[in-house]
């Protein structure tokens, strides 16, 4: 029996994406430091053409930061949630609490990043390798076209603004189509009702660590920075898109005559602060997950 022309078109997308991670997986270590040592540069160099020194940085504003990442961790684990009951099988909040807070802080590092921890995750709890490929391309579709609509509304007096808004309904749109068939139509929306809120958290903590470097800016402009962040997911080359999130928004803050640097120093500060707020969950996952253990160990003793 043959397959559909859109699950085809799906598989070689799929595997396309693969083929530019497994190709920065094999060199995972000298793309970290390339990527690093760009993300350094352009950090350092922002800091000194806007001539901000350290001692410049807001403390209530970075703990304020700090504070709205939190409950967007809970939500990246309720979204994993979402997507392993569109593959028809249930994931626990602590365990898609532990494998999203390590799939963040392992994309820093020269190791399997998010998307393999979420795959494995996915077949851990027993949806088939297929059906959790489509699941997982669903689920970044759906990122893809909720941060389309986000830029969207940063160009709604500009000629790109109309092809923006066709790109970011047709992306929304096929996602929730292979949502529903495995969730309904209640968990389909919920996961995009998840994706907005973390969309609108992340715009959060970008404006918020644009107020620790001491800059006023409104908050759809922040929360279009913040969306620069899915090019680097999308890429899948550089770990964590370090460099090609900050690169990108920089490139948006040129299209919008707003300041590049200013652009490269809130996402480079918030990447910072998402990575501190995943390592706090993940620690705090283990914890619980240790105490429950040692709980079930003491009862089995009496």
């Amino acid at each position: 029996m043959r397959k559909p022309r859109v699950v085809l078109s799906i598989g070689r997308i799929i595997m396309f994406r693969d083929e530019l991670a497994r190709a920065g997986r094999r060199h995972r270590k000298w793309v970290l430091l390339a990527a690093l040592a760009s993300f350094l540069a352009a950090m350092f160099f922002s800091l000194a053409s806007l001539d901000l020194r350290w001692t410049d940085l807001s403390l209530p504003w970075l703990m304020l930061s700090l504070l709205v990442s939190l409950p967007a961790v809970i939500l990246n684990a309720n979204e994993l949630q979402l997507l392993a009951r569109a593959g028809g099988r249930r994931l626990t909040l602590l365990s898609a609490v532990e494998v999203t807070s390590l799939g963040t802080l392992a994309n820093a590092l020269p190791v399997p990043g998010a998307l393999i921890l979420r795959a494995k995750a996915l077949s851990g709890a027993g949806v088939s390798a297929g059906r959790a490929s489509i699941v997982l391309f669903a689920g970044s579709t759906l990122w893809i076209g909720v941060s389309a609509g986000v830029i969207t509304l940063l160009f709604d007096d500009r000629p790109a603004a109309a092809p923006l808004a066709v790109f970011a309904m047709a992306l929304t749109a096929g996602s929730l189509v292979f949502l529903r068939r495995g969730s309904g139509t209640s968990g389909a929306l919920g996961a995009v009702a998840v994706r907005l809120a973390m969309t609108l958290l992340a715009g959060a903590r970008t404006w918020l660590c644009m107020a620790m470097l001491g800059f006023e800016a409104d908050f759809l402009l922040a929360l279009g920075y913040s969306a620069c962040n899915v090019l680097g997911a999308v890429v899948g080359v550089v770990p964590g898109g370090l460099g090609v999130a900050e690169g990108a928004g920089a490139l948006l803050a040129l299209l919008l005559r707003q300041q590049p640097t200013v652009a490269v120093l809130a996402l480079g500060a918030s990447r910072v602060v998402g990575l501190l707020a995943a390592g706090l969950a993940f620690g705090a996952a283990q914890a619980v997950k240790r105490r429950l253990s040692t709980e079930v160990t003491d009862e089995s003793l009496v």
